[in-house]
Parts: structure tokens; C-alpha cells; sequence
């Protein structure tokens, strides 16, 4: 398996994305504010994720940042893993944990000193960040923000 990012025009998680948005993401991608990694064997995709090294205000709302989410994320100067995706037959194979790895390594390398993500508070994954060393930072009734430190 290969952990790479996207190739030339590949969009995970927006390719049903208004054309606006993957324009701006386009734009971010280029001048590094989000980065992208895709999972790969034998060239089929297996999973992917993306993460905002910082948050711009104008994103905060559209990543599903609440205002406090977003104050702590500058504070902590922390970046935000906003989508990860394993194609159902793959998970349970460590594909996931290898893209949020990958997603650690890129954010630290860009000076981040925490790699947040937002779990709503029944889903399974919360399970799998505190396996992977995430801790709850802070909550409501809907979501959580969850971070490591690097």
C-alpha cells in the first residue's frame, strides 16, 4: 500500500463538490493549506483524508468549525483533519491509521503543534482517535474536537 498525495485533478471527498468549492480547494492545495493523501494498491484508491494545516475564518463554518472549535485550533496552533474515508471492504487493515499518520507527519513538517478532528459524539470513530492517542479537547451535544499532539 502506498500513501501518496492525489494525482494531478483528484479531488477525494469533493468530486460532487460545487465547482466554486474545488476551485478554493485547488487554491489551498497549491499554496499548502490543505493537504490531501490517498491510499493506493495496484493504483485503486482505498481510502483517502485531508486536513487544513490553519483554518482561514472564512472556512471555519464550512469545515463545521464552531466558533469556540476555531479559537481553540488557533490558540493550539493546531491543524484540522476535516475528511477520512476507507472503503468499507479495507477498514479493520490499518489503512486509516496510515493516512492520519501520514496527515501528523504533514502538519508537524508545516509547524503545527497538534492535528485535531471533529467526531460527532455517537460515532464509532471516537473509538479509533483515542486508540490512535487523540483526547477530547472540548464538546458539545453534537461534536467534539479531538487532537494529538505532535
Amino acid at each position: 500500500m502506498e500513501i501518496a498525495a492525489p494525482e494531478d485533478g483528484e479531488l477525494p471527498g469533493l468530486a460532487a463538490a460545487p465547482a466554486e468549492r474545488r476551485r478554493r480547494a485547488r487554491e489551498l492545495i497549491e499554496c499548502g493549506a490543505l493537504v490531501l493523501r490517498v491510499a493506493r494498491r495496484d493504483g485503486r484508491v482505498l481510502g483517502a483524508c485531508s486536513m487544513y494545516v490553519e483554518v482561514p475564518a472564512g472556512l471555519a463554518n464550512e469545515v463545521g468549525c464552531a466558533p469556540a472549535s476555531w479559537r481553540w485550533l488557533q490558540a493550539a496552533h493546531a491543524a484540522l483533519l476535516t475528511n477520512l474515508e476507507v472503503a468499507p471492504p479495507w477498514r479493520g487493515r490499518g489503512i486509516g491509521r496510515a493516512l492520519v499518520s501520514a496527515l501528523a507527519v504533514a502538519a508537524a513538517a508545516a509547524g503545527a503543534r497538534e492535528l485535531a478532528a471533529r467526531v460527532t459524539t455517537d460515532a464509532p470513530a471516537r473509538g479509533f482517535y483515542s486508540r490512535l492517542g487523540f483526547r477530547r479537547r472540548l464538546g458539545d451535544a453534537a461534536a467534539e474536537l479531538w487532537s494529538l499532539p505532535l
